[in-house]
């Protein structure tokens, strides 16, 4: 998920996050180490977490083909950032009903709790999925520890009387152990389900697990293991970074799983597959059976085929952003000429840090610029950045261009 910038418990490069520096590196040394994989770790059922840097094609049907049971999208981060694809997850991830999918949000413990849910959270997911939300524990702002613990209850409480379901929490050992065990109970700690993170050395290959219990949370609270978050994904799953972060489910197999979740938040088991029938001793009994087989393997050959077409269809639709025409603006220019920014960096409310793209200092060849009463398609929801100053993302830019951003004073929206 969101990882600090310098973290001493991983070996941190020097390569920008989802570059093709970093993209390549990472590809080369899974090739390297993926035969000294553990198999114990990888039988475990998968999930997926996603943010921004999964898209801009994102393939479910991809993921889920090759096992994915369930994924978490970013929502966003304290109360001034939401990810810009998360709706477009979320579109996407109702086309399949099967897949457990919910939100995850980075709390900032130092920004005020209501505002993170009513401007950022609660603005993409209103209402709860078939899997609780989560909540991401990790960003280290400097603050006093007991603090972590307060926003985090806070949070909780607030989740749990609109939800009805408390989150789960995403951290790890260490920061566990030094923000919420000293402050909470042991009941406060047990009455949440945790995903804990832990890796290998190289981050490329998955921690057979289980993952280092915090201290005064029980085993049976961890259900998900993140086992590593530079492993390749799977080919044609994600089109930003060539790697994903993987989870393991910790509490038994597949058929245990999906019983566990419907009697801890409800929802429908899965039939198990029905036990074949004895074959018979008489030959003429054998040929019957074996036609009525076979006619049962027909039905099962056009019920796949049906799907495949469905899913076919769907993935064509999902070359794009889901998100229909009708939903933009219209940005009118009403200045001369109106600068693209892009976002260099969050301040200490959490609020983007907006400059003119490439840089303020760059000639205006290399600036994306619009001139006086240009029509610019927008996204609808206005970004509140530092300095107070209001802007709408633009929704086509230039190719091999960051998403790039519009100021509220050089223009009009209708």
């Amino acid at each position: 998920m969101d990882k600090p910038l310098l973290d001493s418990k991983y070996v941190t490069w020097a390569l920008p996050q989802g570059s093709l520096a970093e993209n390549l590196f990472y590809k080369t040394l899974g090739t390297i180490v993926r035969t000294f994989e553990d198999p114990t770790g990888t039988a475990r059922p998968l999930w997926r977490d996603y943010s921004r840097w999964q898209w801009p094609d994102l393939n479910l049907a991809v993921a889920i083909a090759n096992g994915v049971l369930g994924a978490f999208h970013r929502a966003g981060i304290s109360w001034g950032y939401i990810d810009p694809w998360a709706n477009a997850f979320l579109a996407q991830a109702a086309g399949y009903g099967s897949l457990y999918q919910t939100t995850y949000h980075v709390l900032y413990a130092d920004q005020p709790v209501l505002r993170q849910a009513d401007e950022v959270w609660y603005r993409i997911q209103p209402e709860p999925f078939n899997f609780p939300k989560m909540i991401d524990l990790e960003v280290d702002r400097g603050i006093a520890n007991e603090r972590y613990a307060d926003a985090t209850w806070q949070m909780s409480e607030l989740v749990l009387s609109r939800d009805g379901t408390r989150p789960i929490i995403y951290s790890r050992k260490g920061l566990i152990d030094k923000w919420l065990s000293p402050f909470w109970t042991a009941a406060m700690l047990n009455d949440h389900f945790y995903c804990l993170a832990q890796y290998l050395w190289d981050r490329t290959r998955e921690h057979a697990g289980p993952p280092a219990l915090p201290n005064g949370v029980l085993r049976e609270r961890v259900i998900l293991h993140q086992t590593a978050d530079k492993k390749p994904a799977f080919p044609n799953e994600s089109g930003g970074t060539s790697y994903a972060d993987y989870d393991r489910w910790e509490i038994g197999n597949e058929s245990e799983m999906h019983r566990w979740i419907a009697e801890q938040f409800g929802g429908q088991v899965p039939e198990p597959e029905p036990e074949p029938p004895p074959i018979p001793d008489d030959l003429p009994e054998r040929v019957v059976a074996l036609e009525s087989q076979m006619a049962d393997v027909r039905s099962a050959i056009a019920l796949l085929s049906d799907r495949v077409l469905a899913l076919e269809e769907r993935e064509a639709q999902n070359d794009q952003p889901p998100e229909p025409p009708s939903q933009y603006l219209d940005f009118r220019v009403t200045a001369d000429k109106a600068n693209a920014r892009f976002v260099s960096g969050l301040n200490n409310a959490g609020r983007p840090i907006m400059q003119i793209y490439p840089s303020d200092s760059a000639p205006v060849s290399e600036r994306v610029q619009y001139v006086k009463n240009t029509l610019v398609p927008v996204y609808p929801e206005s970004v509140l950045a530092d300095g107070g100053g209001v802007f709408y993302k633009i929704v086509h830019v230039p190719d091999g261009k960051p998403e790039l951003y519009l100021r509220a004073i050089d223009g009009s929206v209708s």
